[in-house]
């Protein structure tokens, strides 16, 4: 069976572009999009605990990353979460919907996620009109 490989040339013209691409981004653009699994760092760490709203709008944050936030104890005291335009799937998001910490929630973003009809369910369940999907 013939297998399809890009000739030299075409792999440097399809680097050469993505770094080009990279650079045109601005740097904030480039950088947030970095956060996703840094999410896992910070919901762990002692800073957590002072947090009262998180905004990851647009970070790769997924379910890892989404799963962390709801098994952070330091995260009790969050009221506002944006999750927005992130690639949290169902498992995330269920784990979001049954977290025991997030008990000051009053607000969750989740525009543009790929929210389920049972992760809808679950949090609607959950939080009310606060979930905003």
């Amino acid at each position: 069976m013939p297998t399809a490989t890009r000739s030299s040339s075409t792999s440097r013209r399809c680097d050469s572009r993505a770094r080009r691409r990279d650079r045109e981004l601005p740097p904030s653009r480039r950088e947030r999009n970095a956060l996703g699994p840094a999410v896992v760092a910070i919901a762990g760490s002692p800073i957590a605990a002072r947090l009262r709203r998180l905004e990851l709008e647009d970070t790769g944050v997924d379910d890892d990353a989404a799963v962390a936030i709801a098994n952070s104890a330091d995260l009790v005291h969050l009221r506002m979460l944006d999750l927005s335009g992130n690639p949290v799937g169902e498992r995330g998001l269920l784990a979001l919907a049954a977290s025991p910490h997030l008990r000051e929630l009053v607000w969750l973003n989740l525009y543009n996620c790929p929210v389920t009809d049972r992760a809808r369910a679950a949090l609607r369940d959950r939080f009310g009109r606060r979930a905003l999907t």
